[in-house]
């Protein structure tokens, strides 16, 4: 994967779209629900379009500010910035490897806040193998696309989806075609519920997907999604998460720390243990973890 020239991502705005996000976050998380009040300021303030070139009016950044930002915004909520973090994954593909038709009608739009992508790669049976694939694309009138996904990361809120599929009834299972598919080309049917106990709020549902799209659509070349894959799904979308799980750490460690800090201030606050351990240093594991453990039982404001 080559990396595209980066241009200046505005830092101005940063800290105030963390704080729309940190705003929601408790309700997005205890409610299981999607952060549209975070995504609507995402789309305003164009960071859909972080990776859309300048030339489509995009931002121009790359790899550094995607990773830089997913941390910032993941400090916020987590769930928000995964749901985004996998858009820019998915825009990354448009952009190194649709058809130029595709890329001058959509990349715009994403720009212009217009468009959300979501990733469709699950199947029942084969999980998250992201490779392989066991429904089959169908040409005749243009491409057929009918396809069934058990998570599908915010899929009930995209704008548009792009779709690996058997690149046809007698393909391989390892011939995977990848297309893209605007809502307004689907029927989008919820066929599962999204009830877990981390990132609720990235809403992954169950969907079911039929349309027909043009055969423009297709990104990459039919049936060798395996090279888009290696050369920019995968890259980009593990350093994407693991920036955004980074940055929930980061986030949660430093509102550990104030909590801490702000608690050794009041009058009478009880202060930890100080054990010694074998080398006679301060036994700074045992302090943090009393620390978390007073934390974790301390009533919530």
């Amino acid at each position: 994967m080559t990396q595209r020239e980066e241009e200046p991502v505005p830092e101005s705005d940063v800290a105030d779209v963390v704080a729309v996000l940190s705003a929601h976050a408790a309700d997005v998380d205890a409610r299981g629900r999607f952060p549209a009040e975070g995504f609507a300021e995402l789309r305003r303030r164009g960071y859909l379009g972080l990776l859309v070139p300048a030339e489509y009016g995009g931002m121009g950044a790359g790899l550094a500010e995607l990773t830089s930002l997913a941390q910032r915004f993941a400090g916020g909520c987590l769930s928000t910035a995964m749901n985004w973090a996998m858009h820019c994954q998915q825009t990354d593909l448009v952009v190194r490897h649709a058809t130029p038709e595709l890329r001058a009608s959509l990349l715009p739009r994403i720009a212009d806040g217009e468009v959300y992508l979501a990733s469709v790669t699950t199947e029942a049976g084969k999980g998250g193998h992201l490779l392989t694939a066991r429904d089959a694309l169908r040409t005749g009138d243009g491409l057929a696309v009918e396809r069934e996904a058990p998570v599908v990361t915010g899929g009930l809120h995209a704008d548009g989806f792009l779709i690996t599929l058997r690149d046809g009834p007698d393909a391989a299972a390892h011939e995977v075609t990848l297309l893209y598919a605007g809502r307004e080309d689907l029927k989008v049917e919820q066929t599962g519920a999204w009830r877990t106990m981390g990132m609720r709020g990235t809403d992954s549902v169950g969907l079911r997907l039929t349309g027909r799209v043009a055969p423009e659509c297709v990104i990459g070349e039919r049936g060798r999604f395996r090279e888009a894959a290696a050369d920019s799904m995968v890259p980009v979308g593990h350093l994407a998460w693991s920036a955004c799980w980074l940055g929930a750490a980061r986030a949660a460690l430093a509102g550990l720390v104030r909590w801490i800090t702000a608690r050794g201030r009041r009058p009478g606050a009880r202060t930890p243990p100080r054990r010694s351990s074998r080398s006679g240093s301060p036994g700074y594991a045992s302090t943090w973890n009393w620390s978390a453990r007073t934390w974790a039982r301390s009533p919530r404001r």
